[in-house]
């Protein structure tokens, strides 16, 4: 192999700094010489893989070739040679770089003993042995013995006027150990050397960037912290060019955040105010040049016609700040978000119409600004999902929202959500287009969404998810956990206590009016809320605790049965948490009632009263909004429905299915439909699926043997709700049965009405209704009874209202008209 050709590929790697080429390149020219039996230039290749990982922070790559490499080494009989020597000081240096320091030591010592044999005094590489053994003794705080090794070094490298980057690092290895022992004039005469050579035509060289770092060190030593961060960024900026993110880049990062925390810019590394500040230096005048010019004259929709006429932030069309996907736009990024899609951009939000007109130009003006700001790098944006740059506001909500084009038309109209997306979207979901800050535009389209939107929830739709809250923490917490740890179920005791937590964390977002954010910031920014701290931190301190079996094993199980184990810390923190829980939604008018037993709160939740009343409020919220969000819920589950036989063809028929649904939904009182849609949203919450528990349900009568194999999988009903279900189909079938008669051809289009009719290819109209009332909640299943004893007691007939619905939603005037249209198709 000709290793010379392989380590002049490697060299233009490094100039045209493509780092991220180096690992493969290597690799594979390291196969090839093994193939070949070339160990030499074997040898060569794994020590540049070692140099390489260690310089880009991959220290476990690194040793494992550093262990391969000697013994690889010995068996080509090389031991004690030079090369022997100067691998034993590259894997020193490796061990150095990955803390290993005594380890590092050892080799560094069988260098010494090597070269002492093969080295005359003055040999170059004396000098390179110093110089790195410099650098451990700076990191294990022997900064004498670190300046003593350096001195000595450049007696050596003064004799070889050629080496002049290593004259200049060792001046800057020097410097660095001066400032560590104290001696800052010493440090700032030999660092002022150092850059003088690099200076000289070497500023592109990778050791440059250690020199910057060094006068940084001066400088902050020196109190001068404005300049200390300019040598630190720019430092960044060369080592990131050369190696990428390592950790002598992230250490570069901190020092540069200590200086700004002693400038009094505590905030200037974080990504809103690199955001904002780097708009403010390189992108605000241009963009209130070009709008005073007239470039963006695009009608401003509830503004008028009227073209701009200036640059003041009245005028300005399009909405410029940092929101969206990212934990800077959370404020809550640091050193550790820093390793990937960080670094100074901001976001010029604008509408189709005005990207159609202008958005060639503006990107053209937004690529054009400085890559670089504060020693950061401007992010790579990701193609369709830019984080950066000019974004276009209808695609922004419609990805991030889960929007449709209608729904996106309503937002563009209204400015705001309807309520059916509000019922739909996941809170983090709001929380992505609502965070971070607007620096100009808040009266564009953009800055009017935003701001709507950041109010929260509109009040109804915040009480329905509130008792969706309150009834998981209920079911999870002052219910389950208890039981589960009386069946010695420790794990599922502890799975209960993570949901209760989250979601009594979910109820102070809400009424602090607050999007709770994505999982991992959850606990940490809802210390930031007003309301509710005290709860927060009693949820805290129960993360903390490990429930223990011990108190409840001194009973046998069925011994607690009716009881309650007080012995338990964690039972006595939940009943504090839900004391709590009541005692603030009082204080902020949630409720009036004292029930502790938090269920028992969701209907005085679910109702809200106006001001200084005891009437009930209008409803902001109407039925038919209602009734669409828990159709599409359902259709959503219906969805996920895995068969025997694979996907059935309704699955994929919406209008039947949407008209079916809506036709039963629409008959149902309101409080009625609240309810289950509590029941389905709590279901969702905890990965159940309601329609597959229908289904299922339904085979006990079709397909007996096919349901006693999944039986187990589904929650266990009592012989109470059983007997209930079965009063209340008895009254429904007999409805259907009554319409049947009066209406037969439009009950010919029905299901069979008996369950003596199931089998595995017909499921009865009776089967199909207890299959469906089994899966509601007892709250559910309690009002749907009441209802339809209401409806018996008025001599009503459901099944006649819901088919009327029907024909209705199919087009027809009257079911009296759909009725005569299907017999004469008969005929």
């Amino acid at each position: 192999m000709d290793i010379e050709n392989v380590i002049r590929g490697l060299d233009e790697l490094f100039a045209e700094r493509k780092s991220d080429q180096v690992e493969d390149y290597l690799s594979k020219h390291l196969e090839e010489a093994l193939k070949e039996g070339d160990a030499g230039a074997a040898i060569t290749i794994i020590n540049e893989l070692i140099g390489f990982y260690r310089d880009s922070s991959q220290y476990d790559k690194a040793e494992a070739y550093c262990e391969k490499l000697l013994p690889f080494m010995e068996r080509a009989g090389l031991k004690d040679t030079i090369h022997y020597g100067t691998s034993c000081l590259n894997i020193a240096n490796a061990y150095r770089a990955a803390g290993k320091w005594k380890l590092s030591l050892q080799y560094y010592e069988q260098v010494e003993q090597i070269y002492q044999k093969v080295l005359e005094a003055k040999d170059f590489r004396w000098a390179s042995y110093r110089n790195n053994l410099s650098l451990l003794y700076q990191e294990m705080g022997r900064f004498e013995d670190a300046c003593q090794a350096l001195s000595d070094a450049l007696v050596i490298v003064k004799e070889y006027p050629e080496a002049k980057v290593e004259l200049a690092v060792t001046y800057t290895n020097l410097a660095v150990s001066y400032t560590k022992a104290g001696k800052l004039q010493e440090a700032e005469e030999a660092i002022q050397q150092g850059l003088a050579i690099f200076r000289d035509g070497f500023t592109e060289d990778y050791h440059y960037s250690a020199a910057l770092s060094a006068l940084g060190d001066i400088l902050v030593a020196e109190k001068e912290y404005e300049k200390a961060v300019e040598a630190f960024q720019q430092a960044m900026v060369l080592l990131r060019s050369h190696v990428g993110l390592t950790h002598a880049y992230f250490r570069l990062v901190c020092n540069v955040q200590m200086c700004y925390e002693q400038l009094g810019k505590p905030h200037a590394m974080k990504g809103l105010e690199l955001a904002q500040d780097y708009y403010e230096k390189y992108a605000k005048q241009s963009v209130n040049q070009y709008i005073a010019h007239r470039r963006l004259g695009i009608s401003e929709g509830k503004q008028g016609d009227k073209e701009l006429t200036g640059s003041s932030e009245q005028d300005i069309p399009v909405a410029i700040g940092k929101v969206g996907e990212g934990s800077e736009c959370f404020g809550m990024d640091d050193i550790f978000s820093m390793d990937h899609d960080f670094g100074p951009g901001f976001d010029l939000f604008v509408t189709r119409e005005q990207y159609e007109k202008d958005g060639a130009k503006l990107e053209e003006f937004y690529a054009n600004l400085p890559d670089t700001f504060r020693g950061l790098q401007r992010p790579v944006e990701i193609p369709g999902k830019p984080r950066n740059g000019v974004i276009v506001i209808e695609d922004f909500l419609g990805r991030v929202l889960n929007l449709s084009e209608e729904e996106i038309a309503y937002v563009m109209e209204h400015e705001n959500l309807p309520d059916s997306v509000y019922l739909r979207v996941e809170d983090w979901q709001l929380a992505t287009v609502t965070n971070g800050r607007l620096f100009e535009g808040t009266n564009t389209v953009f800055g009017r969404i935003y701001k709507n939107l950041k109010k929260g929830y509109p009040q109804e739709i915040k009480r329905r998810k509130l008792a969706q809250a309150l009834g998981l923490i209920c079911q999870s917490g002052q219910y389950n956990y208890e039981r589960m740890m009386k069946r010695g179920e420790l794990g599922s005791a502890v799975w209960m206590l993570h949901e209760m937590e989250e979601q009594t964390i979910q109820l102070l977002y809400l009424v602090n009016d607050v999007y709770m954010p994505h999982r991992k910031w959850q606990l940490i920014m809802a210390r930031q809320l007003k309301e509710g701290q005290d709860i927060l931190q009693e949820v805290q301190a129960m993360m903390a605790e490990q429930p223990s079996l011990d108190s409840y094993r001194q009973r046998e199980p069925v011994d607690w049965i009716g009881s309650t184990n007080t012995n338990d810390p964690i039972v006595e923190r939940i009943h504090r948490i839900a004391e709590s829980v009541v005692q603030l939604l009082k204080r902020m008018g949630y409720t009036t009632s004292d029930a502790v037993y938090l269920e028992d709160q969701i209907p005085y939740v679910l109702q809200e009263k106006k001001e200084g009343t005891s009437t009930m409020r209008e409803d902001t919220i109407t039925k038919e909004e209602l009734v669409d969000a828990i159709v599409k819920l359902e259709w959503n589950a219906f969805d996920k429905v895995e068969n025997e036989g694979g996907r059935a063809d309704c699955q994929n028929d919406w209008n039947t299915f949407s008209v079916m649904r809506k036709s039963q939904y629409l008959a149902w009182p309101k409080e009625l439909l609240e309810s289950f849609y509590v029941d389905f949203v709590e279901a969702n919450d905890r990965n159940w699926n309601l329609i597959t528990e229908k289904y299922g349900r339904m085979m006990e009568s079709t397909t007996p043997e096919e349901y006693a194999k999944i039986a187990d999988r589904f929650p266990v009903c009592s012989e109470q709700k059983r007997a209930i279900v079965d009063q209340i189909a008895e009254i429904q079938v007999e409805w259907m049965e009554a319409f049947a008669k009066e209406y037969p051809y439009m009950a010919g289009n029905a299901r069979t009405i008996r369950k003596e009719t199931d089998n595995p290819w017909n499921t009865s109209y009776e089967t199909y209704l207890k299959g469906e009332l089994l899966t509601y909640s007892d709250r559910t299943l309690s009002l749907y009874g009441r209802w339809i004893v209401s409806l018996k007691q008025a001599d009503e007939n459901l099944a006649k209202q819901i088919m009327t619905n029907t024909a209705l939603l199919y087009g027809y005037v009257s079911l009296d008209a759909a009725e005569e249209a299907l017999a004469k198709q008969e005929s």
